[in-house]
């Protein structure tokens, strides 16, 4: 509380002094055993007529007469309270504070002496004694009887403890205050006041503490109650919301907040409603994506058919379950489109649950309308972070993130690479492969040797590659800087300049690491690789030509530099654009359709019968998706909750992406395959765990 702040309460308790009440009368207390005489009242009154002409300093004076030379008198009390304001007034804060004090000790049963403990209080929060502050004006306000000075000084208390972050006591005090207060202005002032507390920084134990306390059909009440439906439904607790939202509505059916709560009610309704046979589908049926969406729709329902062929042939469910209805929005691509389709889907159609919303965007907009609805979504977009949106949202995708983590622990832990170097374009997408993989190489005991990056449209690779090598700042080097020197001894200027030109060349690379990330698409990789090459870089696992490399250069210690990429560099072009360069290169993807398993060739097979092409990576994802969906609608289950327990349930699910389980903030676990490039072609790459991995 600031020091005016006390200045106001002060003047407010004190009922003495003109400052304070305009040229308020004097509060006699019953006689005690010891009268003051003529002197004291005399005293008393100069003083008060000092204090109302502007003579403060003598009024003061004035007012400590009374109490100092008369101390048994009955006007001392308020001496020593007119004291203490006037004081305040004139920033004589120890003085005001001496007066309070010696009022509160020696007359300890006047009605004065209540209000200097509470100003006494207020005087410790105003310096700083939080806790004893709040302590002594506790116990203080308990003392004052029922009227204005209460309710001031619940204000008060209140506005103290919500700066000091005690919000369900201030709560209480300032719903006192509100209760009590006899003005419109002071009663919307404090509902102010509560509303911003309660709205916005009351833990749920707290509300759920006052609702219990505080009277039914008050203001603050009202509010808790509101809170608490919020709340309830932010936990999915339809039913406690929904009464909750009722209580509210009966209180304070004319409240601004009636019409939402009336929303939130109809909402809570729709969500009972459920067609436990539907599910909805949001794809691109048309536009740019109308192609992959029209894919990953096929194979979305070979796993459906698939997992209902599965769960009868095993006998588990009796009777065979209905037909799974597909109901299919189209999104168009566009975010808006896919929020939209959502809402549709279950406010028109009832759907148990949600798959598809496969772009960036899209797949964001749809989660939120998802987790608002309390219906299960699973979505395959490659933006990282969806699962954390809610418990409905269940993400089965393959991120950049994910890539570049699990190219981080291929380096670390099979590979047992120490030291890489990193290339990437100015991009986001480079930006955050870049980000994971340095993290996650990091935690793992690696180190970052360098990373460099270039223009997204950049075709020539020269310069971030010497940049890396340490041949681009060349007057940072040692050898050129004494092959330079030696050059200018020579006096022919044409020999000079040809020999100081020839030092560029004579400077080594700078390799002190065992790998290169290449956070890119394959067109980039298929040029970057030769500029690394041209810089004197060994790339490549020929061991025939690696051996003449050492041999040429004349370094015996030279290393061979793996290349590392993610899913980016898995193109059948690639090997015919990097030639000998990317050979050996490594990058992991999501899908393997050569792992030979049964379960990936009957997916296989099936895919092409139905389209006459083969499957890549979003097809397979998407027909695991329906096989996880599927099986789940084998089990009937009844409402979205249960089938959302259900799908965060999955554990080592075999897919023919690989054995799946959802984490904890339901986001797919799925190791990845690794793949090599062996002459033209790209292959599942066989590993051994080397030293040091």
């Amino acid at each position: 509380m600031a020091w005016h702040g006390h200045l106001f309460l002060l003047c407010a308790l004190s009922c003495v002094g003109p400052a304070c009440s305009g040229g308020g009368s004097q509060q006699k207390a019953a006689p005690g055993p010891q009268q003051g005489g003529t002197s004291a009242a005399q005293t008393m009154d100069a003083a008060i007529t000092a204090e109302r002409e502007g003579r403060l300093t003598e009024a003061l004076a004035l007012y400590s007469a009374v109490f100092t030379q008369t101390p048994n008198a009955v006007e001392a009390p308020d001496a020593l309270l007119a004291h203490a304001a006037l004081a305040t007034r004139l920033q004589q804060r120890e003085a005001a504070r001496r007066s309070l004090e010696e009022l509160a000790l020696r007359h300890p049963t006047h009605p004065a002496a209540k209000k200097a403990k509470l100003l006494l209080a207020s005087m410790d929060l105003q310096e700083g004694r939080t806790n004893e502050g709040i302590s002594a004006m506790r116990s203080a306000y308990q003392q004052l009887p029922p009227g204005e000075e209460r309710t001031r000084a619940a204000k008060e208390l209140g506005a103290t403890l919500a700066n000091a972050g005690e919000n369900a006591g201030a709560v209480a005090f300032l719903a006192e205050a509100e209760t009590t207060a006899t003005t419109p202005e002071q009663k919307e002032a404090l509902r102010a006041q509560l509303l911003e507390i309660i709205d916005g920084n009351l833990a749920a134990t707290d509300v759920l503490a006052l609702r219990e306390t505080l009277p039914a059909g008050s203001y603050a009440h009202t509010l808790l109650t509101l809170k608490l439906a919020r709340i309830y439904l932010h936990l999915g607790d339809d039913a406690r919301a929904k009464e909750a939202f009722q209580a509210f509505l009966a209180a304070d059916p004319q409240s601004p907040y009636a019409p939402l709560a009336q929303v939130a009610i109809t909402a809570i309704d729709q969500r009972s409603l459920v067609a436990t046979r539907k599910l909805g589908v949001v794809l691109p049926m048309s536009g740019k994506y109308e192609q992959a969406g029209n894919r990953m729709l096929t194979a979305l329902k070979l796993g459906l058919d698939a997992a209902m062929a599965e769960a009868i042939a095993k006998g588990q469910t009796t009777p065979p379950p209905a037909p799974v209805e597909v109901v299919v929005k189209d999104d168009r691509g566009e975010p808006e489109d896919a929020a939209k389709a959502v809402d549709e889907l279950v406010q028109q159609d009832r759907v148990m649950a949600v798959v598809g919303a496969i772009t960036v965007q899209g797949s964001k907009d749809a989660a939120i309308r998802a987790e608002a609805a309390r219906v299960p979504l699973m979505t395959m977009a490659r933006r990282e972070g969806l699962a954390e949106m809610g418990p409905y949202t269940f993400h089965f995708g393959l991120t950049d993130e994910k890539q570049a983590r699990a190219v981080a622990r291929l380096a670390a832990e099979i590979l047992g690479f120490k030291r890489v170097a990193l290339l990437y374009p100015r991009l986001p997408k480079g930006v955050s492969l870049i980000n994971a993989f340095w993290d996650t190489f990091e935690s793992l005991g690696g180190q970052i040797a360098g990373a460099e990056t270039y223009d997204h449209d950049e075709t020539t690779f020269t310069v971030p590659v010497r940049k890396l090598v340490g041949r681009h700042y060349l007057e940072a080097r040692g050898e050129y800087i004494v092959c330079k020197a030696k050059a200018k001894e020579i006096e022919q200027a044409y020999k000079r300049q040809k020999a100081e030109e020839q030092c560029k060349d004579t400077v080594t690379p700078v390799v002190d690491f065992d790998a290169i990330f290449i956070a890119d698409y394959h067109g980039p990789v298929g040029l970057i690789a030769p500029a690394l090459a041209f810089e004197d870089v060994f790339v490549g696992n020929d061991e025939r030509a690696f051996r003449q490399f050492k041999q040429t250069t004349g370094r015996a210690n030279a290393r061979r530099v793996q290349l590392l990429g993610t899913n980016g560099f898995n193109d059948r072009s690639l090997p015919t654009r990097g030639g000998k360069y990317v050979q050996g290169a490594l990058f992991v993807d999501g899908f393997n359709p050569q792992d030979g398993r049964p379960e990936t060739e009957a997916f296989i097979k099936a895919y092409v019968a139905a389209t006459g092409s083969k499957p890549e990576l979003r097809e397979a994802q998407a027909y695991d998706a329906g096989r996880i969906l599927g099986l789940i609608y084998a089990t009937n289950p009844q409402t979205r909750t249960e089938f959302r327990d259900r799908l965060s349930g999955v554990k080592d699910f075999t897919g023919v992406t690989g054995v799946t389980s959802f984490d904890a903030q339901g986001s797919s676990v799925t190791p990845l395959h690794v793949f090599t490039i062996k002459g033209e072609n790209i292959i599942p790459a066989v590993l051994e765990r080397r030293a040091g991995g």
